[in-house]
């Protein structure tokens, strides 16, 4: 996919572009986002918001169905929550007042959806339900079926954490199941990560490992490696509650590798 958006960035500079420029870093920066490498897709994503304006870009959200800018703003947002750097929840704060001014359907339900979890995932769950229902009213009204199940994911996820049970648990699970079978993949290493991390607050070893082993197989499956530094944390979590120390270790020091090669301060 990244060699496609890197020949379409080069079609797009030889012809002076702006339009096609903008929409080329875009994707590459998801191209690179999904690999884990957010190192370069930091790159990619800022360069999209240099070249982007409203006055040449603005109609993209029709043209091409979503808009570029809130594209890189939301997944700057995330790139910030997955390493712990600041800033988190103003990024994805920015993407959907970029995606109110521009009044399209699918670019402020995405927007919100992506911020229901930054907003999640940084702690701040009063802001994450109130995305992540206007997302699903949103969806709901112009029939945005995908980002639906997506919102309605994000939601039992803060259930979880609000209240860790075997309930809310298994509710999310269900509703995984139905992202699963739409044939997409791309939250599943992140969904089973933080589940296996819900199982090992509840005390299930053994369901904790079969999530954290789930996730692990996915996100070699479908190559994308972009929760990849959480999940090694969440393994070493497990491997100390397993007494094994030295497995825990071995972990964390390849986290510390990842940081090492993707920090984007």
């Amino acid at each position: 996919a990244h060699q496609v958006t890197k020949h379409l960035t080069e079609i797009a500079q030889a012809q002076g572009d702006k339009e096609l420029v903008a929409e080329a870093n875009m994707a590459s920066g998801l191209s690179k986002f999904f690999i884990g490498d957010f190192l370069s897709s930091h790159t990619y994503f800022t360069k999209t918001l240099e070249i982007y304006s409203t006055e040449i870009h603005g109609h993209h959200a029709v043209t091409f169905g979503q808009d570029p800018k809130m594209i890189a703003l939301a997944h700057l947002g995330w790139i910030k929550f997955i390493l712990g750097t600041p800033g988190a929840p103003e990024t994805s704060a920015q993407a959907i007042s970029h995606a109110r001014a521009l009044r399209h359907p699918f670019t402020l339900t995405y927007a919100l959806t992506y911020d229901g979890a930054t907003q999640l995932y940084s702690g701040n769950i009063k802001a994450s339900i109130s995305s992540l229902e206007e997302a699903i009213v949103l969806s709901d009204k112009h029939r945005i079926r995908g980002v639906e199940i997506l919102a309605r994911v994000f939601q039992s996820m803060v259930d979880v954490f609000v209240n860790p049970s075997a309930e809310t648990i298994s509710a999310a699970e269900r509703l995984i199941e139905n992202y699963k079978n739409s044939s997409a993949s791309m939250f599943l290493t992140c969904w089973n990560t933080e589940l296996g991390l819900s199982y090992l607050n509840l005390g299930d070893m053994g369901k904790a490992q079969d999530r954290l082993q789930l996730a692990r197989q996915q996100m070699q499956e479908y190559g994308e490696r972009w929760y990849e530094f959480p999940l090694l944390n969440a393994e070493a979590i497990l491997a100390l509650r397993q007494n094994n120390p030295e497995a825990a270790a071995e972990c964390r020091q390849l986290a510390l590798m990842l940081l090492e090669q993707s920090e984007c301060r």
